[in-house]
């Protein structure tokens, strides 16, 4: 998962590098770009659509590492817990003196 997470992360970045140069290619005004984009190109709003896509599966990524986390200590404290009343009941019992066992 965090090989994953990382991947997007790095894709992310290549966003906001294509993002600047598609408007860098535009020339001096901006005005020109968004207008270029508004009239058929669409490179802008594919691009932002493809980094909304990366944001959510990285947001969804770190979402599962936190529930893993939260379960895994979650899990941790029933051994715990599992553990303490299982020593508590073999402090309670008298041993045996019975010949027999």
């Amino acid at each position: 998962m965090l090989e994953l997470m990382a991947d997007l992360q790095w894709r992310i970045g290549g966003c906001f590098y294509l993002e600047a140069e598609i408007l860098r290619s535009a020339g001096p005004p901006f005005e020109t770009a968004f207008l270029r984009d508004i009239q058929g190109g669409e490179l802008l709003s594919r691009l932002a659509r493809c980094e909304s896509k990366l944001l959510r599966d990285f947001s969804r990524g770190r979402r599962t590492i936190q529930l893993a986390a939260k379960n895994r200590k979650m899990a941790e404290a029933r051994m715990a817990a599992t553990e303490a009343r299982m020593a508590a009941s073999l402090a309670i019992r008298k041993p045996c003196t019975s010949v027999i066992q």
